[in-house]
């Protein structure tokens, strides 16, 4: 596999936000691989921070977007700890709202991620 590859991803779905809201399945991960977690929300954005089942740290890449009826935030991080990611846990608002999110694990090394982007 190649750098830039992607080497697998979790999903999750659900009619109703659960605090946390979890995106499962199984991805080996290596040490400055890059994971890139999006989550999506039927109504207003309350998405906090990201966590995974190794200990990888996530950083949000804006403060999220507000289309008016659905709303979005994503994460970024480079792999600190390798293994089997099997679960990352959005920490959100439980409502009865519907959301859904996905991970892609992307071979690295990658050595940077850049700052923040605007929104």
């Amino acid at each position: 596999m190649a750098t830039g590859d992607l080497k697998g991803s979790l999903t999750g779905n659900a009619n109703s936000v659960t605090n946390p809201s979890v995106l499962s399945g199984s991805v080996s991960v290596a040490l400055k691989d890059l994971i890139f977690v999006t989550f999506g929300q039927q109504t207003n954005l309350t998405a906090g921070a990201a966590t995974d089942n190794l200990g990888n740290a996530y950083t949000a890449t804006n403060v999220g977007t507000d289309a008016g009826v659905v709303t979005g935030r994503s994460y970024q991080s480079l792999a600190t700890v390798s293994g089997t990611l099997t679960t990352i846990n959005v920490a959100a608002t439980a409502s009865t709202n519907d959301w859904a999110g996905r991970a892609a694990v992307i071979e690295g090394p990658f050595s940077a991620i850049d700052a923040n982007v605007a929104n």
